[in-house]
């Protein structure tokens, strides 16, 4: 089983509107609404992959009411925590003329400690039958940057391997933690590795700096070449600082809320 977790969960509305104007008012051609939440976007794929995966996180209000009945449908499994507030809504506008979209990202709740004790209660529940757990996305309002962090260490003591895909503060204490495999987007290794990079040979340096920073695997990806320092396998080192050249053709997009995951 793959627990994924979700702190800051959302329903994503996209909206197709020809010739969107700032200021005027439009009607929508489209509209689709599903959960989202990177945790959320991870546990969706990896149903599609016929994996067994478990969606936790905390949810609050009727918008988390929506996020639970929409996996459902989904027949994505599901064990969040309720909170007092409500999970937020993100919206974005997809302008079909120009292919030009506009995000707008609702902050989303404030979340007590108590709250988070009782997730955390949850989740070790929930890792006692898992054999992966992965941590992706932004914080709520309320909770410390070092919650991945303190999440990681405790299911980690349950022998459950884990992932961690944030960024920013949270993403730096979490690496501290020692996770099994981190995975940052290239803003966010350069962040982790202290430079920018100026080409192939930097960005495969900076998932060996990554690694040497308590981390086991760094997996570093753009959208033609995959990074990764490492490849454990039972415990044992399969291979060092292994460079993949994946070439892929140009897609349509279908959604351009959560597209980067």
């Amino acid at each position: 089983m793959i627990i994924t977790v979700t702190l800051n969960p959302a329903l994503d509305r996209t909206l197709e509107v020809p010739s969107f104007t700032p200021g005027r008012r439009h009607r929508s051609l489209d509209q689709r609404t599903t959960p989202g939440g990177k945790g959320v976007n991870v546990a969706r794929a990896l149903k599609l992959l016929g994996q067994p995966v478990i969606a936790t996180g905390i949810i609050g209000g009727a918008t988390g009411t929506r996020i639970i009945e929409a996996l459902g449908d989904e027949s994505i499994l599901s064990a969040f925590v309720r909170i007092r507030e409500e999970s937020r809504t993100n919206m974005a506008v997809l302008d079909p003329t120009t292919g030009v979209h506009t995000e707008i990202n609702e902050r989303g709740p404030s979340v007590s400690e108590h709250e988070l004790e009782l997730l955390e209660q949850k989740l070790l529940y929930l890792a006692r039958g898992a054999s992966i757990c992965v941590f992706a996305g932004s914080l709520p309002r309320g909770l410390d940057a070092g919650t991945y962090a303190k999440l990681i260490r405790s299911v980690r003591k349950l022998g459950v391997l884990t992932v961690v895909d944030t960024d920013g503060e949270p993403l730096k204490l979490a690496v501290r933690a020692e996770p099994d495999v981190v995975s940052p987007n290239e803003l966010e290794a350069e962040d982790l590795a202290g430079h920018e990079f100026g080409g192939i040979d930097d960005r495969a340096r900076a998932v060996v700096e990554i690694t040497r920073q308590d981390t086991r695997n760094s997996l570093h990806a753009r959208q033609e070449l995959c990074w990764t320092d490492s490849i454990h396998w039972n415990g044992y080192k399969l291979a060092c600082a292994v460079h993949i050249y994946a070439p892929i053709g140009v897609y349509h997009y279908v959604r351009y809320v959560r597209c980067g995951d």
